[in-house]
């Protein structure tokens, strides 16, 4: 109590100072628009709302060597269609509301789905099985973002509730100013240890010096948004960046010049945690790397679960000057992983049959950015800061926004090492897989994309993109040899790999076209061209 005694006067004198000033003017008026936002308030600025919007139509193409024999075909989709609620009262206190009303997806895609083995009281035989129907749509409405928060002073924030984690800069980053559609490779399957880097958590944050030096440190669930604590361990993130020009004048975006760091740590109770880990996807949502597969050793499906120590630790920098903007960041991942039969995922792994055995998953990713404004204002907000709340001011004129172009390039790369465990070749006697210590199976997920692209600025509330991406799959090779000795992954291993589209196809030579066959082959790249109309305010 000590140690936060100033803090504690410093707001008390500030506080003191606010009500000295005079009744905000009888002009400014109670509802209306400013700073790029809507806002709803009452006279004394007791109760301030924000409502916005969230609306980004996406249309994915897809090209490669096989990649028009697989099911990645061009779409339009809905990426993001979210109403958001915020607001202040009582000066010190502020509040987040977001809702997520629902984003293109299909159900039972293979149409696979069993609604039920047999009717009431019969027994289940090959043919007595009735399946959900396939393609449906998927409509899912969610919850994305709620909290509260309040300030004790600049230097010390408290906030509690469901929101983006502070780890890594982009990840940090509302998706409506990312620069490019979504988050790097780096941060998106390395930085986000959660589903889309959203969890329930509570923040302490704060910056000093005139937002010299800005800090979080967050306890975080560490089971994903919406989704409660299922074994009471979650993790401890920290963030720190440094500013240091930030009070230098006459310096022009220079001003923005930034470096810092991230790093988390928690672990996750093998006894009580049964989802699965995170799938790794492109920016069009394709997943090179899932965590389930099919053992062909036990002829039964395997997760991949989250398991022990979860580490990640990541740099960040960027520099924006002149009509240029700069960034780069750097993350590692050090996670345990538990490898168990589906079905056995909720047993206790010390002593049931499910558990094949434990992995490791570990290794680094990195994108080096750059952007060029070829006319008009800076636009998009605020980078890495989306645990700032909104402040209104009215004593502050709004400036008239021009349109504005950017053109951008992003290099990245992913390098992750998969120590797999030894994999079961036997069952028991009841149908449990038995371990016998058969392995292990390794992979390496390694991934190189390079991407180029323009965002069109026709307000700043309104942005065309249209972007291109490249990513290569070094490692990928098909499960099973298309011709004698042709390139092979064993069935299991491979899924320790970032496979490409192509090595999806099938592989027998007598009734598949030679395209096919040279593309399972040969065919380690996936092109993704991809367009978004977002409006947001």
């Amino acid at each position: 109590m000590t140690l936060l005694l100033p803090l504690f006067m410093a707001r008390e004198a500030a506080a003191q100072s606010e009500t000295k000033k005079a009744t905000p003017p009888a002009d400014h008026p109670l509802a209306g628009y400013r700073a790029g936002g809507f806002f709803l308030r009452d006279e004394k600025d007791l109760f301030i709302l924000y409502p916005s919007l969230d609306l980004q139509i996406d249309h994915y193409n897809y090209f490669g060597p096989g990649v028009g024999d697989t099911n990645l075909k061009s779409t339009f989709a809905f990426r993001r269609t979210r109403l958001t609620f915020a607001g202040e009262f009582l000066k010190d206190w502020t509040f987040r509301l977001e809702l997520e009303m629902g984003r293109t997806a299909l159900d039972n895609l293979n149409g696979r789905d069993e609604t039920s083995a047999a009717a009431p009281g019969a027994a289940p035989t090959a043919t007595s099985g009735q399946y959900a129907p396939a393609q449906t749509a998927r409509v899912v409405a969610q919850l994305v973002g709620a909290w509260v928060g309040y300030r004790v002073h600049p230097a010390l924030n408290f906030r509690v509730g469901q929101a983006l984690t502070s780890f890594s800069m982009e990840n940090s980053t509302p998706p409506r100013s990312l620069q490019f559609m979504e988050k790097s490779l780096a941060t998106r399957v390395l930085g986000s240890q959660v589903a889309n880097g959203v969890d329930l958590h509570g923040l302490l944050w704060g910056t000093l010096g005139e937002d010299i030096v800005t800090y979080t440190v967050a306890f975080v669930n560490g089971a994903g948004p919406n989704r409660l604590d299922t074994d009471g361990r979650g993790d401890l993130m920290t963030r720190v960046y440094v500013r240091p020009l930030s009070t230098v004048s006459g310096i022009g975006e220079l001003k923005g010049l930034h470096f810092g760091g991230s790093f988390s740590y928690g672990s996750r109770d093998p006894t009580w945690t049964h989802y699965d880990y995170n799938a790794m996807t492109t920016q069009g949502n394709y997943a090179f790397w899932r965590p389930n597969y099919r053992n062909s050793l036990i002829g039964r499906n395997v997760h991949v679960v989250p398991a022990n120590n979860q580490i990640a630790a990541a740099g960040e920098l960027r520099v924006p000057f002149s009509i240029f903007d700069l960034m780069a960041e750097v993350v590692y991942v050090d996670n345990g992983t538990r490898e168990v039969v589906e079905g056995y995922q909720s047993q206790n792994p010390a002593y049931g049959p499910g558990t094949l055995g434990f992995g490791h998953m570990h290794g680094f990713g990195y994108y080096l950015h750059g952007g060029v404004w070829l006319f008009g204002p800076r636009t998009g907000g605020r980078i890495g800061e989306t645990f700032k709340p909104a402040r209104l001011n009215l004593s502050k004129p709004d400036s008239p926004h021009e349109s504005s172009l950017q053109a951008m390039v992003r290099w990245e790369q992913v390098s992750l090492r998969y120590d797999g465990y030894s994999k079961t070749s036997a069952v028991t006697a009841t149908g449990a897989p038995a371990f016998t210590g058969v392995g292990p199976y390794d992979g390496d997920i390694k991934v190189n994309a390079i991407s180029g692209g323009l965002n069109y600025w026709a307000t700043r509330h309104i942005r065309l993109t249209a972007q291109w991406t490249t990513y290569l799959f070094p490692d990928s090779a098909p499960p099973t040899p298309t011709h004698p000795g042709g390139p092979v992954c064993d069935a299991v291993a491979c899924a320790n790999r970032a496979q490409a589209p192509a090595q999806s196809l099938p592989g027998t030579p007598s009734n598949v076209p030679q395209s096919q066959l040279e593309a399972r082959d040969n065919g380690h790249s996936l092109h993704e061209l991809l367009f978004r109309a977002q409006v947001t305010f």
